[in-house]
């Protein structure tokens, strides 16, 4: 799911922040996505959590509350060691991460 309004609620109408805060969670987003993926697959749980938990905030901040969602239950399943749920919510990460830059991307059309 896709809240469009939380950049409009956290930034008002500036539209030039609403960019910038965009182009910024791209790329940390990508390596925050391999991070977890590569902890995941080598039994990092800690690494998983951490990470995770980082990611989770970015999301939530440009309105991504699927991609939040999925992250907030690999940082619960990390913390609680539990490598079947981190490997179950890892494989839905990368489709809620691509989900979110297709909304991003459309966004960037209004901006």
């Amino acid at each position: 799911m896709w809240d469009a309004s939380t950049l409009s609620r956290m930034l008002g109408d500036h539209l030039a922040m609403h960019k910038r805060l965009l182009d910024k969670f791209l790329p940390g987003s990508v390596e925050q996505v391999v991070a977890i993926m590569n902890a995941a697959a080598a039994g990092g749980m800690v690494k998983v959590a951490g990470v995770a938990h980082k990611m989770k905030s970015a999301a939530w901040r440009v309105g991504a509350m699927r991609l939040r969602r999925i992250c907030q239950e690999l940082e619960i399943s990390g913390r609680a060691g539990d490598t079947g749920a981190v490997n179950s919510h890892a494989a839905a990460l990368e489709t809620a991460f691509l989900e979110a830059v297709r909304h991003i991307i459309n966004s960037y059309a209004q901006l």
